[in-house]
């Protein structure tokens, strides 16, 4: 079988991997709530940013400052919005991303997909979670672990509480953003934890209708967990 990555690395030249960086990827997919293609990504790295023989741009890294893939599709989606707040002659229903997601708009992740990273429900994010778990455990005994820890539960926080800052179509009620999101947290470490002891009485889909069913009085939103 032809290794397709091996061979576009053999037409492209030795790699640069100027800004490879697994824990950049991990808060880009976590933040759009989806998982990038492990090529792509191998690619991206070794490369990015640059354009290639004038045809193929990997103009941004999620490691990049001045070219950071995380805000380059943010711009992407709020500039979609934005030419959709004036556009005057709609698009075909095949053509439109809010009928194919059946979204009233479209927005930098979702709450329900960011549950869905958010619990140990793959073989990667329990890895994930026994690290998370780990640094728990040391930052009871370590000032320096114990700062990572905080410093990365102000990511998750932020993170977290994205597409709520984000959503500004009435998709869900207003509310207390930072309150929900320390909520969708705390819900998560409890139950997150009981799925990684493998607890009979807790299973995924038990911990994901608990979390929603917690949330949706204070989003004015339905109680069963969003099937997308």
């Amino acid at each position: 079988m032809t290794d397709y990555l091996r061979a576009v690395f053999d037409m492209l030249g030795p790699a640069e991997n100027g800004y490879a960086d697994p824990a950049a990827w991990l808060r880009l997919e976590q933040e759009i709530g989806r998982r990038l293609p492990a090529d792509y990504k191998a690619v991206v790295d070794a490369y990015a940013p640059v354009q290639l023989n004038g045809h193929l741009g990997l103009s941004s890294h999620p490691a990049c400052a001045w070219r950071n893939l995380g805000e380059a599709i943010r711009s992407d989606v709020e500039g979609w919005n934005e030419w959709r707040a004036w556009k005057d002659d709609d698009l075909e229903p095949g053509a439109d991303p809010r009928v194919i997601c059946n979204r009233p708009q479209i927005v930098f992740g979702t709450p329900a997909r960011i549950l869905r990273s958010m619990l140990p429900s793959d073989a990667e994010l329990r890895q994930d979670w026994k690290l998370w778990q780990e640094l728990w455990v040391r930052a009871q005994h370590d000032a320096a672990a114990r700062h990572l820890a905080v410093d990365l539960y102000d990511q998750l926080h932020a993170w977290v509480a994205g597409p709520w800052n984000a959503v500004r179509s009435g998709e869900f009620a207003d509310c207390d953003v930072a309150a929900v999101s320390s909520l969708v947290l705390a819900l998560c470490d409890g139950l997150g934890i009981r799925l990684m002891l493998d607890d009979p009485r807790v299973d995924l889909a038990t911990a994901r209708a608990a979390i929603w069913r917690t949330i949706a009085p204070t989003l004015a939103v339905g109680p069963a967990f969003p099937g997308v």
